[in-house]
């Protein structure tokens, strides 16, 4: 079997755990498997306590299952105060060849000239290398004859704050990290390997969050959390139709958006399918202030949006983001086995991401064909 991967992704909400290896640029995924809500405190932050003895159940649970050590981890973390920024490093390499230490000493100059104060560097995505003998390209030239070596990266930070507190929760759990991201780029790396656009704006709906975020050229521009999700629309599409909460999910799991069933249709509290519609549209209205938003970077509205996340599973809400946000909108369901449902793509893109700097550091496995997984959802202008 190959080199085993755990993707641990920390959640504005919970905890999501996904073991798998990667053969032939597919994604194998051994086991999945989410918590029940984290408590938080005042800050914002997973309670210590229980979110470290919730990780170490789910831990114990897999090691069970699989009879096995769980491989490399790489930890998703929320894109708590978001940076990246590009920097650019030359070394002399090590006995004219390059190998792993002259990418290293590039990475560890580019990170001294691009930190922020009060800002962690969690990962460098290398844009570009250049070299003697085959001048600049995408892929680490491992091997090759070169007095220099050149490298272009991104450096992606967050908080400060943010990732000591996780890390410390790690570090108590015994878990050392191969790998530090933050889950949005997870998520761009997993559908960039699925023929996505060279542009897209990724809109990430969970129960008690969002994600926005902008990749372009597989670079990660810009990714910021929102605390809102599908229980704050469903809270206040509740009270207009007057259900409990409990009731209104069930609803929008029956029917989301339809206006029609193709047959007459009234619940037990006399509601017609319109009512419904009517109240769950209402309630996502607050996505509209992120029109603005995505109009500034792209005021043309040529960038599509892929709608990803268990909002995603909501009939129809996709048509409706397309008419908010007047761009295209695209779909994605993984079509992993034991992983198919949509939270679970930045775990994916997590392990995939990891396998390839495992097997082979900083060189890409070579491309192959991809099925393409997208469908063009509805889709309006102004």
């Amino acid at each position: 079997m190959n080199n085993i991967i755990t993707s641990l992704e920390f959640t504005p909400s919970s905890i999501r755990l996904v073991t798998g290896y990667v053969f032939q640029e597919k994604v194998f995924v051994l086991e999945a498997m989410e918590s029940e809500p984290l408590l938080f405190d005042t800050n914002g932050f997973p309670e210590k306590k229980t979110t470290e003895d919730t990780l170490r159940s789910m831990l114990a649970k897999v090691r069970t299952s699989l009879k096995r050590e769980l491989g490399n981890f790489v930890v998703l973390l929320p894109p708590d105060e978001f940076s990246v920024r590009e920097g650019v490093d030359t070394t002399v390499t090590v006995n004219d060849n390059i190998c792993q230490k002259d990418y290293l000493n590039c990475i560890s100059m580019i990170n001294k000239h691009v930190k922020i104060e009060n800002s962690a560097i969690i990962y460098d995505d290398p844009i570009s290398f250049t070299c003697d003998s085959t001048g600049q390209s995408k892929d680490f030239p491992l091997g090759k004859r070169s007095e220099n070596l050149s490298v272009r990266a991104d450096a992606h930070m967050i908080s400060r704050v943010t990732f000591d507190y996780y890390r410390q929760i790690l570090k108590d759990v015994g878990i050392l990290p191969y790998l530090n991201l933050i889950s949005p780029f997870a998520s761009s790396t997993f559908l960039c390997a699925f023929k996505a656009p060279l542009a897209f704006f990724s809109l990430e709906v969970e129960k008690d969050y969002t994600y926005i975020s902008l990749t372009k050229d597989k670079r990660m521009l810009f990714s910021r959390q929102l605390p809102f999700g599908l229980t704050h629309a469903y809270e206040k599409a509740g009270r207009k139709l007057n259900v409990s909460l409990e009731r209104m999910i069930e609803l929008a799991s029956l029917f989301g958006l339809r206006e029609d069933a193709g047959f007459p249709y009234f619940s037990d509290e006399k509601l017609q399918l319109s009512d419904i519609s009517s109240a769950l549209k209402e309630s996502f209205l607050y996505f509209e202030s992120l029109k603005s938003e995505l109009d500034q970077v792209d005021p043309n509205c040529l960038i599509p949006v892929i709608f990803t996340g268990s909002g995603s599973r909501i009939d129809s809400l996709d048509s409706y983001f397309g008419s908010i946000f007047s761009r295209q909108i695209l779909s994605f369901s993984p079509k992993v086995i034991g992983a198919r449902n949509e939270s679970y793509i930045p775990c994916l893109g997590g392990i995939r991401i990891t396998s390839n700097t495992y097997m082979n550091p900083l060189k890409e496995n070579e491309r192959k064909e991809q099925s393409n997984d997208f469908a063009l959802s509805s889709f309006s202008r102004d």
